[in-house]
């Protein structure tokens, strides 16, 4: 769901549509993959960042985080491969199981002592 979501932003901000996606999914999912989400744009320079004109290698400023394996990964195994024209995508419907799941679970279920944890009750 995560790999799914994680470019929904881009059409509202280009410049930090990752924030976006970490945001939406943040009460959903384990705080390692809201990190991976806000941060895999500057992950993924490393693919295009010669090209563009930007350090390739921005990524390295988080070198010391325990994140960074699971956002590097995250980019050369779904989010690069992705560019591939020959790349094979399952159709929409099959991801509606997941994300029906994920959306599904109690708000920050992960972090139970989390200011915002029952904070919105959900119908």
């Amino acid at each position: 769901v995560a790999a799914l979501l994680h470019d929904v932003g881009e059409l509202m901000s280009a410049t930090n549509h990752g924030d976006i996606a970490a945001a939406l999914l943040a009460p959903y999912v384990e705080p390692a993959i809201t990190w991976m989400l806000a941060h895999h744009e500057i992950f993924q320079m490393y693919y295009y960042g010669d090209q563009a004109g930007i350090d390739k290698n921005k990524r390295e400023l988080f070198k010391d985080s325990p994140h960074y394996e699971l956002t590097e990964a995250f980019c050369r195994k779904y989010d690069q491969v992705a560019f591939d024209p020959n790349f094979e995508c399952k159709p929409i419907e099959f991801f509606v199981p997941m994300v029906h799941k994920v959306f599904s679970r109690k708000p920050y279920w992960h972090t139970p002592n989390h200011p915002k944890s029952g904070a919105v009750l959900i119908p």
